[in-house]
């Protein structure tokens, strides 16, 4: 019975290879009944040298390329363990709005919490918090995935749930901000700095204040280490009140200049009625 936020441990051994590839991977939803897990990770297509776990080779084939090549009833691949706290069981238990804030295939679980949450709102139980909102931190429009999952929860949600992309290339950014697709909205920049200000107004809208919300990040190293720096430090939230599950690049230092951002922008939350934050 796994959970999204579950973290699991797979291992596939390549069709024509000796090494068996492993890797631990975060669930996005599980069906008991149907006896499956659901995973969402991005295929690795030559990335650079390396000995860490996240660019894993065998010969000239990688961990994610294995793991795209696998069939139904293949049995060179075996998974286990259930580590990590789903992300349901992780909010805080008097929040007032949840924020999600991913990068890349971060998105996965949270896909699967939102299904929670939906599921459990159409039923008249406010299950995590009142509302959810979601931002996805993405380099290119061609990398935004599930789409039309996000707005289809988000057109089943009743209004307690939305969600934007944030795009980082310049180019597509320009092209795609402002554009209102059905069910989300893109904007330009890094989480960084495009999702603090829309944060903000997302709070104002559902009444909800910046202490009274949780705060679940999930993707590389350097971005969660960044937000939740910011989080804790920059906004003074308590430690109970975010969460993170990092997917790589777990020794990547927070960017001073990144953190800097997130916090000044978050403290025009706190600033007295009609005064600007300084």
């Amino acid at each position: 019975d796994y959970q999204p936020g579950h973290v699991l441990a797979v291992e596939v051994t390549p069709q024509g290879h000796e090494k068996t590839l492993k890797g631990p991977y975060t669930v996005t939803r599980s069906d008991t009944d149907q006896r499956t897990v659901d995973v969402i990770y991005r295929v690795i297509v030559d990335p650079p040298a390396s000995d860490s776990a996240d660019h894993v080779e065998s010969g000239p084939m990688r961990k994610t390329a294995a793991f795209k090549a696998l069939r139904e009833g293949d049995e060179n691949v075996s998974f286990g363990g259930k580590f990590k706290v789903p992300i349901l069981e992780g909010i805080s238990k008097d929040a007032k709005h949840v924020v999600l804030v991913t990068s890349g295939a971060g998105v996965g679980p949270c896909i699967g919490f939102v299904e929670q949450c939906v599921a459990a709102w159409a039923a008249g139980d406010e299950i995590a918090a009142p509302s959810v909102s979601l931002f996805a931190g993405y380099r290119n429009v061609g990398d935004i995935i599930c789409e039309d999952e996000l707005d289809d929860l988000a057109a089943r949600s009743g209004g307690r749930f939305s969600w934007s992309a944030c795009l980082s290339s310049e180019g597509d950014a320009s092209m795609q901000s402002g554009s209102a697709p059905a069910g989300h909205s893109i904007i330009a920049g890094r989480t960084t700095t495009a999702a603090p200000p829309a944060i903000l107004k997302e709070l104002a809208s559902r009444g909800a204040a910046l202490d009274q919300t949780h705060f679940h990040l999930v993707g590389n190293g350097e971005m969660v280490s960044e937000w939740k720096e910011a989080l804790l430090t920059g906004a003074s939230l308590a430690e109970e009140r975010v969460t993170i599950e990092m997917y790589f690049g777990h020794t990547s230092p927070a960017k001073a200049g990144a953190v800097a951002a997130i916090s000044e922008a978050l403290s025009a939350s706190k600033a007295p009625a009609g005064v600007a934050a300084q």
